[in-house]
């Protein structure tokens, strides 16, 4: 929402579709990013919204785009997308099904649909993805930790594990312009990751127990507790 009288505003109501789909709504929006000069959206039906961010109007939807979206990022030309594992079959399914599916705003269509990048057992998920021109980072929940994938061919070309214990983490991901930033709630950590190499550059624990949202900036990270303090 542009809260500046000189841009355009959507209100929050038209992205769950209430007041731009009448009875024909493509479902509720489960996140967005600004890309290409457009606002995406991908709702939970698998939909994926289109609008023009310099003349907002009934946005363009594409059918089908994945089967059990949960995130969205836009880097190198192209809309990623996560989709998580479908659930058939339990967590001892033979057949994982996560994956980033990379779609072109060019053709409309799916260009690939890439695995799970820390870890391809069955019941996985991901708890955010971002991207840059070159690169897609997608932090997956099953084995808690991040992936980068090479935008030029699509390919997993890093891992870094990032849980505790038994793998497992739940948490956040951001990206600035120095570094990727790993909220894991789970274990009261921030990870500072190199955005090139996942090196990691800090690890700073936390004794709060984080379960909103998180921002990043250069020169600091801002999260909202279970108490809704802003840390």
């Amino acid at each position: 929402y542009s809260s500046t009288s000189s841009l355009p505003k959507i209100a929050l109501t038209d992205l769950s579709g209430a007041d731009l789909f009448e009875d024909d709504t493509p479902g509720k929006v489960l996140d967005m990013v600004l890309g290409g000069g457009s606002l995406w959206a991908i709702t939970d039906e698998g939909k994926l919204l289109k609008y023009d961010t310099a003349a907002p109007a009934k946005p363009e939807v594409f059918e089908n785009v994945a089967k059990k979206p949960s995130h969205i990022a836009y880097g190198g030309g192209a809309v990623w997308i996560t989709e998580d594992d479908d659930d058939v079959g339990g967590c001892e399914a033979a057949t994982p099904s996560a994956y980033v599916i990379r779609w072109d705003p060019a053709t409309k269509a799916v260009v690939t649909k890439i695995p799970t990048v820390i870890n391809t057992s069955a019941c996985d998920r991901f708890e955010g993805i971002v991207a840059t021109d070159t690169a897609v980072f997608p932090l997956n929940w099953n084995s808690f930790g991040i992936g980068r994938i090479d935008i030029a061919t699509n390919k997993v070309t890093k891992t870094v594990p990032l849980g505790s214990g038994e793998g497992y983490g739940d948490g956040k991901v951001r990206i600035t312009s120095d570094a990727i930033w790993v909220v894991n709630t789970d274990s009261h950590i921030i990870y500072a990751l190199d955005r090139d190499t996942l090196a990691e550059k800090s690890k700073t624990p936390f004794p709060e127990a984080f379960e909103l949202d998180t921002a990043a900036s250069t020169d600091a990270v801002y999260i909202v507790d279970k108490d809704d303090n802003i840390l």
